[in-house]
């Protein structure tokens, strides 16, 4: 196994870690902790993000912004349905609305687990 940590870091950090380390694992474990050591050589770690990138997350945040300042309440369906009840005409779907308590469950396990 071998392991080698050579100017890692960021520009803001206090210690920059250098280390060579070769050998079994069991070696290579024990001499991790003890030859790691501030290195005097520090440079800067750059990241440098595509155009692609950056269109994905201006779409993104656009998107997002769209999302935060939308009512989540549909006005005009909420008002259509209301008259279709008072009508005596709204009819419930049952597939649609098992379809959609699976849809809703799927998306809170999701997110749970995501957390």
């Amino acid at each position: 196994m071998d392991v080698k940590v050579r100017n890692s870091g960021t520009k803001n950090s206090g210690t920059i870690l250098s280390a060579d380390v070769a050998g079994t694992e069991s070696e290579s474990k024990s001499k991790v902790s003890s030859s790691l050591k501030p290195s005097t050589n520090v440079s800067a770690v750059g990241v440098n993000v595509s155009d692609k990138a950056k269109e994905n997350a201006a779409a993104r945040q656009k998107a997002f912004d769209i999302a935060k300042n939308t009512d989540p309440i549909r006005h005009d369906r909420v008002a259509d349905l209301k008259a279709q009840i008072a009508a005596g005409t709204y009819q419930a779907d049952p597939e649609k609305i098992a379809h959609g308590m699976l849809r809703e469950a799927i998306k809170d396990r999701v997110s749970s687990q995501e957390t």
